[in-house]
């Protein structure tokens, strides 16, 4: 084995938040000693043991039968599920993935449940919904209530079922995975930016702190909402960037000037490993390792000079890969240690990418079982991670949408009338009357609205309402609303609150 850790832990960067409602600082290096003014964040890819690994003779592809004409759709249905009914407060009136919020002739602000069944009341000075997460972040302090610093710690968090999860004790709240928060508390005011953990500003949007913002010292900590309580011993002063992976912390440690990993018990990670981003744990012992899931109980073990797990997939498998010769061989692990996919012969691992049960090698697509899916090689693939349905492909001859069993839903190229979106899956053609929505059920551009989420289009319905329609399936999923705000899930489908011709909101999801 090569003198090689199996995680450089990754080297995170120092990010100053621009509103009072974060507490991070941002810096030029990843030096923890360096006291550079702020300037801007940067992805860094975690170092993984890829570039030790072993691999055998190219998979032979067996290629399907590819005419280029359009295939037959799967009719494969899409579960369409009422939640509940949420009535409509009035003009300032927001719907999240976690619910609906409110305002009140007195300025106060109130939370409704999704699915209509709880309702906060106008309790609140202050609602800010988080967009990827489903909590709230709520505060009952009001401007004149705030006579010293101590009452700037005010702002609590709610999740999707109202209940507040973190006290209401905190000057700001940042969210770090549906487990963990930091959060933070100002002691003292400074002029010193450069000393901050939080900062004040009027400005409408904000970036970076200014020579004019309020500045504040004081102490963050990570809050894990499934215990109820602060972590133990992960704390600081200074504004540095945090991450998480599962169950796991990382941060700088100010004491020690250097990152550390800790457990959701505070326990210091050390010795030879690697964390994958679902909390999943590499642990070296000589010549072998041994894979933890994220709850802690062993996976596998597996030799160090054979398969070597460097990622988990969406499914629990995980992408592996050993080291030969002349390169590495690729190859799916289930959640014991066993192959469950061909062999691929790469250069890199980074030849590889896996999207559900799609293994792309170089631009060439395959099922598990090393069949060619499509014939051809495609410089970008995009995977639509809603329902994890579909891939569009795009090289020089234009796009092709495809099921992820390889059947062709549409292949074409755009032009100064037609455009594909590669993000949200639809084709849409402009023709005298405007533009036309692609229906692959029908294989003819039928549809006329606009689009409502992943593969989903809002089309004019009876007496002036509106339908949202499946543009692969062709189904109505719902008819006759006023309009619809759909939220994407990533993993979980669509989040749709559906607007009654009474004003109130029918709740629904599709999966």
């Amino acid at each position: 084995m090569k003198n090689t850790r199996f995680l450089a832990i990754v080297l995170a960067m120092l990010m100053l938040l621009t509103l009072f409602a974060g507490c991070s600082k941002e810096n030029t290096t990843t030096d923890p000693t360096n006291e550079a003014a702020p300037t801007g964040e940067a992805d860094v890819e975690m170092p993984t043991i890829a570039d030790v690994i072993p691999t055998e003779d190219q998979t032979e592809e067996t290629v399907k039968e590819e005419d280029n004409s359009l295939s037959s759709v799967d009719d494969s249905e899409f579960v369409v599920n009422k939640l509940g009914t949420i009535e409509n407060k009035g003009s300032y009136f927001y719907k999240e993935l976690g619910g609906a919020y409110y305002k009140d002739d007195n300025d106060m602000y109130g939370i409704i449940s999704r699915d209509g069944s709880k309702d906060t009341g106008a309790v609140y000075t202050n609602v800010e919904a988080e967009y990827y997460n489903a909590f709230f972040v709520v505060s009952q302090k009001k401007d004149a209530d705030v006579t010293s610093v101590a009452d700037l710690n005010s702002n609590g968090l709610l999740n999707d079922d109202l209940q507040l999860v973190v006290p209401m004790e905190y000057a700001s709240i940042d969210i770090l995975s549906d487990r963990f928060v930091k959060v933070c508390e100002v002691t003292e005011q400074t002029d010193n930016k450069d000393d901050a953990l939080v900062y004040y500003t009027d400005r409408q949007i904000s970036i970076t702190a200014s020579d004019d913002d309020t500045f504040f010292k004081g102490n963050w900590y990570v809050y894990d909402i499934l215990k109820g309580a602060k972590v133990p011993g992960v704390s600081g002063t200074q504004a540095y960037y945090i991450d998480v992976y599962g169950s796991y912390i990382e941060y700088i440690d100010e004491a020690a000037n250097d990152y550390v990993i800790k457990n959701a018990d505070g326990e210091t990670v050390t010795g030879e490993f690697e964390v994958f981003e679902d909390g999943t744990l590499l642990v070296a012992e000589g010549n072998k390792g041994i894979v933890y899931n994220p709850d802690n109980t062993k996976a596998f073990s597996f030799e160090v000079d054979g398969y070597i797990p460097y990622e988990r997939l969406e499914n629990g498998h995980f992408a592996a890969v050993r080291e030969e010769n002349d390169g590495m061989t690729f190859v799916i692990l289930d959640g014991e240690g066993k192959a469950v996919s061909k062999e691929f012969s790469i250069e890199s691992r980074y030849d590889v990418e896996v999207f559900g049960d799609v293994i792309v090698v170089n631009g060439q697509l395959f099922d598990y079982n090393g069949n060619s899916l499509i014939e051809g090689t495609y410089d970008d693939v995009y995977y639509e991670d809603i329902f994890g349905k579909y891939l569009m492909l795009e090289n020089y001859e234009g796009f092709t949408m495809i099921q992820t069993d390889g059947t062709v839903l549409y292949k074409g190229a755009e032009n100064e009338n037609l455009e594909i979106n590669e993000y949200s899956f639809t084709i849409r053609r402009k023709d005298d009357s405007g533009y036309k929505y692609y229906n692959v059920k029908d294989q003819d551009f039928t549809l006329e609205g606009y689009s409502a989420g992943v593969v989903y289009v809002a089309t004019d319905g009876a007496n002036g309402t509106e339908n949202l329609v499946n543009t692969v399936t062709g189904e109505v999923a719902l008819k006759n609303y006023s309009d619809y705000k759909v939220i994407e899930i990533e993993g979980e489908g669509l989040l749709v609150y559906a607007e009654a011709l009474d004003g109130s909101y029918d709740v629904y999801t599709i999966k």
